[in-house]
């Protein structure tokens, strides 16, 4: 029930926030102006479609996880969190991220599926020694 929760708010631009861990077991695509600020873990179990909206990333103590078995992609990352934000998964960049705080950690040792990926075209913007990859 979530997930077509989110789909929907998505589909007519709304603002949605995700408290807890989001799990994603279908088909996730973000429309038009869409926002979602993640506070808790994502969990992608299904398919993600490149979107045009923009994922805020503004958890607190305890850091984020970003894990499952299929690859995220977002349109546009907010990073502005007190704590890290790990990826244990291949993790898709079509245009921007903003750093303001947080980082984004991968594990070098499965750099084959657990990575940053900027797609062509996409920047970043903001990484200093507070917030970076």
């Amino acid at each position: 029930m979530r997930n077509t929760i989110i789909a929907v708010m998505a589909l007519f631009s709304a603002q949605l926030t995700a408290q807890n861990t989001l799990y994603n077991n279908g088909s996730f695509q973000m429309h038009t102006d869409a926002k979602l600020g993640c506070f808790g873990d994502f969990m992608n179990d299904g398919t993600m479609t490149e979107n045009n909206g923009k994922l805020y990333l503004v958890g607190d103590s305890g850091g984020q996880l970003f894990s499952g078995s299929g690859s995220f992609i977002f349109d546009s990352v907010v990073v502005n969190t007190s704590d890290d934000i790990i990826i244990e998964q291949e993790f898709k960049i079509a245009k921007n991220v903003n750093f303001t705080s947080g980082n984004l950690i991968t594990d070098r040792a499965a750099i084959v599926s657990e990575f940053v990926h900027f797609l062509a075209g996409s920047n970043y913007n903001g990484a200093s020694d507070a917030s970076f990859i």
